[in-house]
């Protein structure tokens, strides 16, 4: 019995991580898309929610590191669910490092203003508290940043894949 509770957990555990993987992904890649309908709008409005972006990039991640500590139906460690493990983290780790560097001020704060009057001493010290505190990304941080439409194809595919042949070694 505690033999197929086991297996039925490993199997939920499985398609916990393609579904991470295959929202994340599409997290990280549905900026660039171009609109095609509104239920397509509809997915994008939804994934470009902070929130959800947090929350998926804290799920992704665990269920990305976990992956390398429980294999499936008896795959080896480590190697058995390498690309779906990776694929996980990496979109979990850009989604974090976006929400960490966002600029946590409003959008209309961000404009330049296109008045001619001179800025005063006081419109100066407030836009320099706009400024995130968190400062600029260092160079490791950059390499998930500025890669975040590869590293969301690459959750995709690793969902895609993973869930097509999930006995595959390294899938």
């Amino acid at each position: 019995m505690d033999l197929k509770v086991a297996g039925l957990s490993m199997v939920q555990f499985y398609f916990l991580s393609i579904i991470l993987n295959l929202s994340g992904g599409y997290a990280l890649v549905a900026g660039g898309l171009p609109p095609r309908s509104r239920t397509i709008e509809g997915f994008r409005d939804f994934f470009e929610d902070p929130i959800v972006r947090l929350v998926v990039g804290i799920l992704a991640l665990a269920t990305g590191a976990l992956k390398f500590l429980t294999p499936i139906r008896g795959d080896i460690p480590i190697v058995g669910d390498f690309l779906p493990a990776v694929g996980g983290m990496g979109v979990g780790v850009t989604l974090l490092l976006e929400r960490y560097h966002e600029d946590d001020a409003p959008p209309e704060a961000a404009e330049p203003s296109t008045s001619a009057e001179p800025s005063s001493p006081a419109a100066a010290k407030s836009a320099k508290s706009r400024v995130s505190p968190r400062g600029e990304p260092n160079a490791f941080e950059r390499l998930f940043l500025d890669h975040k439409g590869v590293i969301g194809l690459v959750g995709i595919i690793a969902g895609v894949v993973h869930f097509l042949f999930p006995m595959v070694i390294f899938l």
